[in-house]
């Protein structure tokens, strides 16, 4: 529901105030100036939720369920912490000392405006910004149903800036629900051992299976040291060990083998090679 960044700063957090405050008008008098339309603040965290639980339900037909969270909740805290920090502060300067009226003012006011300085990255956008434009330009002018396989973390970028599909992503790997689960980690796992096999045979039937088109990969990613030291990867358990194993024994993955031979576009240290020139038996 993206909580944290709804708290982030943590001074929205002053918005929870605003459900207690209303309880005490003797003693916060502002409350009373409260305008009914006050209630659009609930009804907008009603209705996120509610869209929030038919985007499960209906998983991806409402895009994803966080959409309807994490930017609602995050303007429904701004201004509910808002309000109920301007009620502190009315009260402190009906019933205080002026001097303490202003120590409480000037605290509330620097943690407001000071506070938010020492948070890293704020404002906490979400925005993802893409490094690899010639990488997205070639995918764009390859067929719109062209289906890509990776396990680098640039493959999350193609859906976006490519407008192509890939098979797997690590920024898809959200456990909504068992269904999509149980199937994007059944496509992880055949892709690991397919990626990382030494007969090209695994390579053919995971392409054939998938209907592949282009590999993404940085050839480093086929070492047994990347392998090892990539904990997502390492998630996926019995194919990442039987990955892992080959490359243990001196197997070089058949895919490494036809870098050279299928290369159609690098990018940097990424390369695209074509999915069925992968799959042709190695020469000796």
């Amino acid at each position: 529901m993206r909580l944290a960044s709804a708290l982030t700063p943590v001074t929205n957090a002053a918005g929870f105030l605003l459900l207690i405050l209303p309880w005490f008008p003797r003693q916060f008098p502002l409350v009373r100036q409260i305008k009914p339309n006050i209630r659009l603040l609930p009804q907008l965290v009603a209705v996120s939720l509610a869209l929030f639980l038919a985007a499960h339900a209906l998983l991806f037909r409402l895009h994803l369920p966080s959409r309807y969270t994490g930017h609602s909740f995050r303007m429904v805290m701004s201004l509910a912490g808002a309000i109920a920090l301007i009620i502190l502060i009315d009260s402190a300067w009906r019933f205080w000392q002026p001097r303490w009226a202003v120590a409480v003012t000037g605290l509330m006011a620097a943690g407001v405006l000071f506070y938010p300085l020492f948070v890293e990255d704020f404002p906490i956008t979400s925005y993802k910004v893409g490094t690899a434009g010639p990488l997205y330009e070639f995918f764009q002018k390859q067929p719109t149903d062209s289906l890509i396989a990776s396990l680098s973390d640039e493959a999350d970028n193609l859906p976006s800036f490519a407008a192509r599909s890939i098979l797997v992503g690590r920024e898809y790997a959200i456990p909504y629900h068992l269904g999509y689960y149980r199937e994007f980690q059944k496509r992880v796992s055949e892709q690991l051992i397919a990626q990382y096999s030494s007969n090209p045979a695994d390579l053919e039937s995971f392409i054939h299976k998938y209907n592949v088109d282009f590999w993404l990969l940085r050839p480093q990613e086929l070492t047994l040291d990347f392998l090892a030291g990539d904990r997502w990867l390492q998630q996926y358990g019995s194919a990442a060990q039987t990955a892992q194993t080959g490359l243990k024994n001196g197997n070089l993955p058949a895919l490494q083998q036809k870098i050279t031979d299928c290369l159609v576009f690098q990018f940097q240290d990424l390369v695209v090679l074509e999915a069925n020139c992968t799959a042709q038996p190695v020469e000796k």
